[in-house]
């Protein structure tokens, strides 16, 4: 059975009933004036076969197209990208649009069929525009059109022209490129900032766009922005340019301890450099080359009562500077210091001018070596020493202090004046922290083989080594400081003394190492964070190590929700196994070493804070003689002998900076890169180019098992005149379930290149690309750095036996399917009438969380961004597994299974479904750290989806719940009203058609459901209005002229002809209440427009396959109802009308008041611009009004 057999199925449902009547069959049982109601329906029970295989490949880091926009004169290229004018255009200029396509970046054995490039404007008024070459065609085509929100006016049209004579297609056979030029021209009217997008179809109808991996780190997005009247900023279109820096030794290796060893400053970045000022390091506060300046430092930034510590004198800084008249070092100071206390960031933030002074000689300070750049300008290295009248504390007798020049006070620039980004490993990693003379200490965690450990699981045997950068009398002996004062009082002597030198003796006692991490998780029932710390206690005195873990745990049950209340537990106890010490001091360093691991009982967390103090024993002598008398002693005094706790906090570096135990996701910065042609570099250096490759995944699929469609079908034909055609009016109705269970293989094979050659990577290779993605590739645990390509790197077979939502190897999907179909005819003009047919149907649940500021309010929000549909609200959606039972309610309360009756014409007619204890699986919707949304197969067909899931995060993980019951009522009614043609509101014939639709309460399992608190529910359909001329839809008075384009927010949706509203669609703005609040409050539902890629993605494979009883129609309105008041609850809500309206209009007012609904609800009065709640049935008027209720029944 092919793919399309489940919806032909439920097709033909509808097509195939036993009515057992014609219209000439039901005039023969009565008088042919009478009008006829009548009604059908049918129960059925099917099941299928369904099959299917497919195979489709994709480059995830490969050739990418390429596209730049240029100036013309006469339409030739006159040298100029819009990139060199930041973007902007003028209306008249000539533009070439060139996109360049490479062969390889469609998919293999199939041809380029179409390409698109397209631009969009959001503000006040909304532009798009949109062109096109179809290559089988031979075809240009193009469109332009802008309106502004709430305008009634249609929107203007033709803004860009494309001119065809001037576009140029070239398939080129030797550079295997194809090569795409549009020629373009902006009229005066649009003015503003374009993103623009690109489209790729082959010739099998399959879209191809950029690789999202490929686009996220690749510092651009694919295609340039167009500023038609206006310059564009860059840093609104273009992801950081990043630029990366570090102190190394000659080894290359980094360096975090100096006397007058020789060191290297160098930065990096991917583009070169144009202007670098770095403020690097004091010098001197010898007052020869000091200048006065008063000026303050915040002891603590984060304390808006700091103290501080005040000074009036400003040392001679050294700076490195690089600009286009050359490369120096040179001597400068700071003045204007001025701080503020910033009340968002809550700390201190301070400002200052620099006063270069290349007149002083910073050689007698600073000896360099060398300098220059490389990599085209891209490198920038200062490579020096400092000298011995180097003295960077103004304690007087101290010369040492930590160099740590911050990047927020740099100045980097690229050769086009654009600031450049500091990665943020400068800062998380210290790579330019370094100590002069001063105690530092540099310290590890490495496994047994030496190599750095990023993530400890337990059992795992941790090395702990402290390199402490120090004389070693400073760590455990004596240390001398020569005075040779003169004439000192001694109080202790009562005289006056000369003091030759002090001396400091010291003995270490001990050393503490506090590891403080941070976990969180949630069950059924609870959920709760933890706080865990790890202490070990090494005593140099009695030889022992010992250690101690401490849990705090925070937690609350689902009672809890309403109250906030937690409650919070501690428990001391051991998690730690010390297995061995060792310290050794050296005269410039020493070393302490431990070995633990960790007990399978210590929680996973994510550590990053390490409190290290030590202990020693300090006396004090004094090399003293009598003053003028030359008999100098060494005293010691006693009463000045204590103990000393010293605490490392800049003063130690940790490798790795942030440890993570047991098995907690976390994300780090990408350590990759993408390079201009596409290629994936491992180690995010674009200079290096023997770490560069394609990457190319080929995804293999096969599924087989059964459907069963359980379902029943109303049709309700109103037949006002019988023996007049055209005017009679039918509504097909389907209810039900739709059953699959299929089993399935999905398998990826993953082929990496060498970009430089085309060649497959080699056995070697690939275990050093293995060796540097995984921390524990049996264990799948990925490098820090590289969680998002990891996987790329692993042929599998997707089994997902560690995640038990995703049954292994079945997958169990039931549809719940309601829909209505309308047949009727519509009065155009007033000498026209056209056939009109409208459809609609349920298309399941979102969950979001309504917080975007500027979206639509009360409804969820999604946008288009570089071609990609994104959110930042919708966070899941809702697939049902199984369901318990499936009731329906037949028609005129029948019990038999098919039958027609006609009944009297005032009869109502009203039938139903409900499911009860429904199984649903909760995805998540959003990727974290990724861009744009997944669907549900995306989790079954690749791992890509999978690789990021957080068991312990119900944002980014699959859940399942159950709920009571969901359950569609209909009822149908005709009011035979008299026609008075001078009374607008009376017309013949009215027929008012209503859907109650129910929700019950949710149960989450996975979690608890105390992560459904604020959260919102949003119910979704999609319309579809067929007419005999071509279809307009509009959000409130918004036209939408691509029903795939981002949110549009509405109370109501308008179908139309032309510019002839047909249909009226309301949704938002309407009362509903909740059992959250025990249904004492009364809220208003949001509404708004969802893109046809949202829903393509949810529920449709890459072959087309849908999980749904339709298909994605380029023209289906999607619209969702959002209720923010949700939580979980039960929510009940007034009704919400679909009502079809006159096509023809009059300029008299116009008032229809709906008679069947609950809340007596009345249309407005309007003059003929308001849609009226009518539709012309052959002079008659049918009204359908769609009811949403979501209730339990009482």
């Amino acid at each position: 059975m092919k793919e399309g057999k489940t919806v032909l199925v439920v097709a033909v449902l509808l097509l195939s009933f036993s009515w057992g009547f014609s219209t000439i069959g039901i005039a023969t049982a009565q008088d042919v004036t009478d009008p006829i109601l009548a009604v059908g329906w049918e129960v059925v029970n099917e099941t299928e076969d369904i099959s299917h295989q497919e195979q489709q490949s994709e480059w995830l880091f490969g050739p990418q197209p390429v596209v730049w926009i240029g100036y013309a004169t006469d339409w030739i290229w006159n040298g100029t990208k819009t990139s060199e004018r930041d973007f902007r255009v003028e209306p008249g200029d000539q533009l070439l649009v060139n996109l360049t396509i490479p062969w390889e970046f469609i998919e293999a054995g199939s041809v380029l069929d179409s390409v698109a490039f397209w631009g969009e404007m959001r503000g006040i008024r909304y532009a798009v525009f949109g062109m096109e070459y179809n290559v089988s065609a031979d075809a240009w085509n193009h469109l332009s059109l802008s309106y502004q929100a709430g305008d009634a006016a249609l929107p203007m049209a033709n803004f860009m022209t494309l001119h065809t004579a001037y576009c140029t297609y070239v398939n080129d056979t030797l550079d295997h490129r194809y090569k795409i030029q549009f020629a373009i021209s902006f009229s005066s009217a649009e003015t503003g900032v374009y993103k623009t997008g690109m489209h790729v179809l082959d010739t099998e109808g399959r879209p191809v766009s950029p690789s999202w991996l490929a686009r996220v780190e690749s510092g651009t997005f694919e295609t340039p922005p167009i500023g038609v009247g206006v310059p564009v900023t860059a840093s609104d279109f273009v992801l950081p340019r990043y630029y990366y820096a570090e102190i190394i030794d000659s080894a290359g290796d980094i360096l975090h301890y100096v006397e007058d060893d020789e060191f290297t400053f160098r930065m990096v970045a991917n583009r070169p450099f144009g202007e670098i000022l770095v403020p690097f390091c004091a010098l001197t506060w010898d007052d020869d080359y000091t200048v006065d300046e008063s000026w303050v430092i915040k002891e603590n930034p984060w304390n808006p009562l700091s103290p501080q510590t005040v000074f009036d004198e400003m040392p001679l800084l050294l700076f490195f500077q690089y600009n286009s008249t050359g490369q120096y070092f040179v001597g400068g100071h700071l003045t204007n210091v001025l701080w503020s206390w910033n009340l968002i960031l809550k700390m201190w933030l301070v400002t200052f001018d620099i006063v270069l002074d290349y007149d002083v000689d910073v050689s007698r300070f600073y000896s360099s070596l060398s300098m220059g750049d490389g990599m085209g300008g891209s490198e920038v290295y200062w490579t020096g020493h400092f000298t011995e009248y180097v003295d960077m504390n103004p304690h007087p007798y101290s010369e040492g202090a930590i160099v740590e020049p911050i990047p927020y006070f740099w100045t980097v620039r690229d050769t086009s004046g654009h600031q450049l980004t500091p990665r943020s490993e400068i800062e998380r990693k210290n790579t330019v922290q370094m100590a002069y003379r001063q105690a530092f200490v540099e310290a590890f965690v490495r496994d047994p083989s030496g190599d750095i450990v990023e993530r400890a699981m337990p059992g795992q045997v941790l090395n702990i080594s402290l390199d402490v950068n120090a004389p070693g009398e400073l760590v455990n002996g004596t240390t001398m400081i020569f005075a040779n004062e003169t004439n000192v009082w001694s109080p202790e002597i009562a005289n006056f003394v000369d003091i030759d030198t002090y001396y400091v003796n010291r003995t270490l006692l001990n050393f503490t190492m506090s590891f403080v991490g941070y976990g969180s998780g949630y069950n059924e029932t609870h959920s709760w964070d933890e706080v865990i710390v790890h202490i070990i206690h090494i005593d140099f005195v009695a030889n022992v190590m010992d250690d101690m873990s401490i849990l705090y745990t925070e937690y609350s049950s689902s009672s809890d929700i309403a109250t906030g209340a937690t409650n919070s537990t501690k428990i001391s106890t051991t998690m730690v196994d010390s297995l061995g010490w060792d310290i050794s001091v050296g005269p410039e360093r020493t070393t302490i070493w431990l070995a633990v691991s960790l007990t399978p009982e210590a929680p996973d967390a994510v550590i990053n804070q390490v409190a290290s103090q030590a202990g020693w024993w300090e006396d004090y002598a004094a090399n003293a003689s009598l003053a003028g008398q030359d008999n100098f002693t060494i005293y010691h005094n006693p009463a000045d002998s204590k103990s000393v706790v010293e605490v490392f906090d800049e003063e130690i570096i940790w490798s790795p900076a942030r440890l993570v135990f047991g098995d907690i996701p976390i994300w780090e910065e990408p350590l990759w890169t993408v390079t201009e042609e596409g290629a994936l570099d491992l180690d995010g250096n674009m200079f290096t180019t023997e770490d560069q490759y394609f990457v190319r995944r080929t995804g293999s699929w096969e599924h087989w098992g059964n459907t069963t469609i359980e379902g029943m079908g109303v049709r309700v034909i109103f037949d006002p005149s019988p023996g007049r055609d055209g005017d009679e009016f039918r509504s097909d109705s389907w209810q039900g379930v739709v059953r699959t269970v299929m089993e399935y293989t999905a398998s990826e094979e993953f082929y990496w290149y060498h970009a430089s050659n085309w060649s497959l990577v080699g056995v070697d290779t690939m275990d050093f690309i293995m060796d540097t993605l995984w921390a524990d590739e049996a264990l799948e645990i990925p490098s820090p750095g590289y969680e998002w390509i990891a996987w790329t790197s692993m042929n599998r077979t997707n089994i997902y036996t560690t995640i038990p939502e995703l049954e292994s190897g079945v997958w169990r999907n039931t549809w719940f399917a309601w829909g209505t179909d309308q047949t009727f005819r519509v009065s155009a003009t007033e000498s026209r009438r056209e056939f009109a047919r409208f459809r609609a149907s349920y298309a399941g649940l979102l969950i979001f969380n309504d917080v975007l500021e500027g979206g639509a309010e009360d409804a969820p929000d999604f946008k288009i961004v570089g071609g990609q549909i994104v959110t930042e609200e919708v966070t899941h959606f809702v697939l049902i597994d199984t369901v318990e039972s499936v009731e329906f309610r037949r028609p005129l309360g029948a019990t038999n299974d098919s039958g027609f009756v006609i009944v009297p014409i005032d009869t109502e007619i009203s039938f139903g479904v409900t499911i009860r204890d429904v199984n649903v699986t909760i995805y998540p919707l959003q990727i974290r750290d990724a861009e744009g949304i997944r669907g549900a197969w995306n989790y079954r067909e690749s791992y890509e989806t999978v690789a990021s899931l957080s068991p312990s995060d119900f944002d980014y993980y699959i859940s399942r719940a159950t709920v009571t019951e969901m359950a569609f009522d209909i009822s149908f009614n005709v009011d035979m009203v008299e026609y008075d043609a001078a009374d607008p509101t009376r017309w013949n014939h009215a027929v008012a058609f209503k859907v109650d639709q129910q929700f019950g309460d949710w149960t989450l399992h996975t979690f608890d459901n105390r992560v459904l608190k604020n959260r919102s529910l949003a119910v979704n359909f999609f319309g579809v209005l067929g007419t005999g001329t071509v279809t307009r839809y509009s959000a409130e008075e918004a036209p939408i002229a691509d029903t795939n384009s981002g949110t549009m927010e509405a109370s109501y949706y308008q179908y139309g002809a032309d510019d002839t509203p047909f249909a009226n669609v309301t949704m938002g703005g309407l009362p509903y209440i909740t059992g959250k609040d025990g249904y004492v409050g009364t809220y208003l539902s949001g509404s708004s427009t969802v893109p046809i890629g949202v829903f393509s993605i949810l529920y449709q494979s890459v072959s087309g396959a849908s999980l749904t009883n339709w298909y994605i129609e380029g023209s289906m309105l999607f619209m969702t109802a959002g209720y923010t008041e949700w939580d979980g609850y039960e929510i009940v809500c007034d009704p919400v009308f679909v009502s079809y309206s006159s096509a023809f209009m009059t300029q008299q007012t116009t008032t229809t008041t709906t008679t069947t609904t609950t809340t007596g609800t009345t249309t407005g009065t309007r003059d003929g611009g308001e849609i009226a709640l009518y539709v012309m049935v052959g002079g008659a008027v049918a009204m359908v009004v769609l009811v949403c209720v979501m209730m339990r029944r009482r």
